[in-house]
């Protein structure tokens, strides 16, 4: 079946063909029913706007937030797309091959489809970033399991071929022949697995929970609905009840939180252990609709709570850091610092004290402010690493020895000083989606696709290309014996990062390169930009035009 893109925010619905009671599922409608006839059904299902009461209500919104809406049946093999949409895997549009990407560099990525839902208007989606949605996958298990098990009453009978509209629905098919002989939430779920109920209802979705069934037999699913699912909205990772679900390309869900600090410290999932990339924001895509949905509806008491609780951390000051300003400082590498002055002896107590062992590092605002900062004005730049303590030492006199690891990047909002240090507002820095960065590679490819020049155009290189360059450049440094490029440097600082999105971080941080070119480095969200700029540099040394004020060094002493 196909579906039309409209002006609106939902796929325009086309009439469903059913092709008699042949093809129904085996978990349908009872053979009690009246759809025993071998026959022809045409449904037009545009969106309802009013209920016929609120038992209709209560049963549609529920059963609707388990379709898809492509199909309109109950969700199959569900896939959350990056943009946090949901669908049957049946239902994923036709699949191309994608092409000038090159990072990263996986086989499944060059696959990918245009997003059928009319908000994305056509943004491609690759393959490897949509796997089933485990948590939603068991909440649909145990719905099939209630409501598909409950017997219905007898129906209304219906003619071989009938056209279906929105009264019909409303006052014949959701209304049993003998009221309170059967479930109006079962039957409607029956409805929907047939593809005869449709999913786009926005007046549904849209209220804040779930009315008080007026059913008793309604009320008794709907409660047993809310008991067993109940658990499977828990984060594995907090044991909360989700805060802003977010589901991973691997089709695991947590908290959009609790998958940022995860990030922090690992580059794995926390369940499956599938490898996440080690710097790619995994709260990059779009929160999961309709898990949000459903938490809204099933228990809106505990998601208000949560987000109280969340507030409350917020306003607790947990996103106010210590800034530290002192040297540029980049992700995922070493940092030692040797600290004596009282206020910053002050500062590192209070990080240790408080359990969070972080504070952000920038470096001193010297010359001319850099455009990426705006009009940003303090003593210092306005993008730094988050730091964390994995080692201290503290000596007789007060003195310390940290040994610290870069964690994340992110941007001051506003700042304030207390006892001596800034004490900052602060939001993440995060690198763009992989799909937007392979959007911008092949469209640069595609613009410098005629270009001759020697060396070739930076734009006219794949991701990959400009990767092995640098690769090719520090293999060659090795062999030669750079200066810069000792062991006592690999002791320190480790081997260099097959990341490609690290690799420019480990060589920002030796090369005797000017701060400030350093600094973009720092402040750029994608890869391929970071990439580029190293190769500027390497084409600059091997020009023999090199120039810095920079330098290499393994400790930052403050005083």
């Amino acid at each position: 079946m196909s579906v039309e893109l409209g002006s609106g925010s939902r796929p325009q619905l086309e009439p469903i063909i059913i092709d008699g009671v042949s093809e129904l599922e085996s978990d349908g409608l009872s053979q009690d029913a009246s759809m025993t006839k071998k026959g022809t059904i045409s449904a037009a299902l545009p969106a309802y706007h009013t209920a016929s009461s609120d038992r209709d209500l209560e049963s549609r919104r529920l059963v609707q937030l388990l379709q898809c809406e492509v199909c309109h049946r109950i969700l199959r093999q569900p896939l959350t797309l990056p943009c946090g949409q949901t669908l049957c895997r049946s239902c994923l549009p036709s699949i191309h091959d994608r092409r000038n990407i090159s990072y990263p560099n996986e086989p499944n990525r060059l696959q990918g489809f245009a997003c059928p839902f009319a908000e994305c208007e056509g943004k491609e989606h690759s393959v490897a970033d949509c796997n089933t949605d485990i948590t939603l996958a068991n909440i649909l298990l145990i719905c099939k399991d209630i409501l598909s098990s409950e017997p219905l009453g007898p129906l209304h009978d219906l003619p071989d071929h009938l056209i279906y509209t929105p009264a019909d629905l409303n006052n014949d098919l959701l209304s049993p022949k003998s009221p309170g002989s059967t479930s109006t939430l079962a039957f409607t779920y029956r409805l929907a697995q047939q593809g005869l109920l449709p999913s786009g209802n926005e007046d549904l979705l849209n209220a804040p929970s779930l009315p008080e069934p007026a059913d008793p037999l309604d009320k008794q699913l709907l409660d047993a609905l809310q008991s067993r699912i109940r658990p499977e909205l828990d984060c594995h990772v907090c044991y909360s009840l989700y805060h802003h679900p977010t589901t991973t390309s691997c089709g695991h869900t947590f908290c959009r939180s609790c998958l940022e600090r995860v990030a922090d410290h690992s580059n794995f999932c926390p369940l499956c252990r599938r490898p996440l990339s080690s710097y790619r924001s995994v709260t990059a895509h779009g929160g999961n609709k309709r898990l949000e949905s459903l938490l809204s509806i099933l228990c809106p008491d505990a998601v208000a709570t949560r987000e109280a609780h969340a507030a409350e951390n917020v306003l607790d000051g947990e996103h106010s850091v210590p800034i530290f300003a002192c040297s540029l400082t980049f992700p995922h590498l070493p940092l030692f610092l040797h600290i004596f002055e009282p206020r910053y002896r002050l500062m590192v107590r209070r990080a240790v004290n408080d359990g969070t062992r972080c504070f952000g590092m920038v470096s001193h605002q010297e010359g001319p402010r850099a455009p990426v900062d705006g009009d940003f004005d303090a003593p210092f730049v306005r993008y730094g690493t988050m730091l964390r303590i994995t080692n201290l030492q503290m000596l007789r006199d007060g003195r310390s020895i940290l040994e610290l690891v870069g964690t994340y990047r992110f941007r001051i909002v506003s700042y304030i000083w207390k006892d001596g240090y800034p004490l900052a507002n602060i939001e993440r820095l995060e690198d763009l989606p992989f799909a937007e960065e392979e959007t911008i590679e092949a469209a640069e490819r595609l613009l410098n696709s005629s270009s001759e020049s020697s060396p070739p155009d930076l734009g006219s290189l794949s991701t990959q290309e400009l990767y092995q360059q640098v690769l090719d450049f520090l293999d060659s440094m090795q062999s030669e014996s750079a200066q810069w490029f000792t062991d006592r440097l690999l002791r320190n600082y480790g081997p260099p990062p097959r990341d490609p999105a690290l690799l420019p971080f480990w060589i920002a941080t030796l090369l005797p390169v000017n701060d400030r070119e350093k600094y973009m480095v720092l402040v750029s969200t994608t890869t391929r930009e970071r990439l580029k700029m190293v190769v500027t540099w390497i084409r600059r040394m091997d020009r023999g035009s090199w120039s810095s004020t920079g330098g290499i060094g393994d400790i930052c002493i403050v005083s």
